[in-house]
């Protein structure tokens, strides 16, 4: 935490702006960004993570995926960074080693079956959204807005912006995109497909847990969920690999 304090207080002067990184990697080939590393930038890098990462006792090969991955990462650190001498590079790599510990250390596959407690779905979650689909004509649309205006006081809406009496600048042309609804962006050959893949033996081995996760977002009503035959009904409905 004090890390992360520290580089807050570095100021957000000191950052570039993340639009124009994104920019620079959209332009050029991320690979080209890595390749063009010298070699002895990225062995000096990869001797950091490893020092970074020695006190969390990594087997040779999780130590070894981790520093790949790590490396991988070192093109955006030095845009996001713009070669800022004032940037504690170390400081940086031991933030993405407290998240490592955190997210794939403390949080394993046994926390997260241990939190599920072999959770089942509730009968109802079977039948509610089908119940309303059914009653609206099977209009996804309809639905999704029905949804929305039920919690729509306590959510991001243009209403609520609207409300808020802001000055007109950058940040309030933001809120306003962003309560207009946000785009699902997709390749150029995008094709839909409503056929189900084959379920991930990572899902199979942490169904419990996956859908625990799943129903708190039903509950606060974020989802929607509905047979599987029943959604592939729906025109333009698409199923990702799970």
């Amino acid at each position: 935490m004090r890390d992360a304090l520290r580089l807050e207080n570095n100021g957000s002067n000191r950052i570039v702006n993340n639009y124009h990184v994104l920019d620079s990697f959209a332009a050029g080939s991320l690979v080209s960004s890595i390749a063009n590393i010298d070699k002895s930038s990225r062995e000096k890098y990869a001797e950091l993570v490893k020092s970074a990462f020695l006190h969390l006792n990594l087997s040779n090969v999780l130590e070894n995926k981790v520093i790949s991955d790590l490396v991988r990462v070192q093109p955006f650190l030095d845009a996001l960074t713009g070669g800022y001498s004032g940037v504690d590079t170390n400081l940086i790599v031991r933030l993405l080693a407290d998240a490592f510990r955190e997210n794939d250390q403390r949080f394993s596959e046994a926390s997260a079956l241990a939190w599920a407690s072999d959770f089942k779905w509730p009968v109802e979650v079977y039948s509610a959204d089908l119940e309303s689909f059914n009653r609206l004509n099977r209009d996804l649309v309809a639905l999704t807005m029905v949804k929305q205006d039920m919690f729509r006081k306590e959510r991001l809406n243009l209403a609520r912006v609207h409300d808020l009496k802001l000055e007109d600048s950058e940040w309030k042309h933001r809120l306003v995109a962003m309560a207009s609804g946000i785009p699902i962006l997709t390749a150029t050959d995008f094709v839909p497909s409503n056929i189900p893949p084959k379920l991930r033996n990572k899902y199979l081995r942490l169904a419990p847990a996956i859908n625990k996760s799943i129903y708190e977002l039903y509950k606060n009503n974020l989802i929607i969920v509905l047979p599987t035959q029943v959604a592939r009904e729906i025109d333009g409905v698409h199923f990702s690999i799970g």
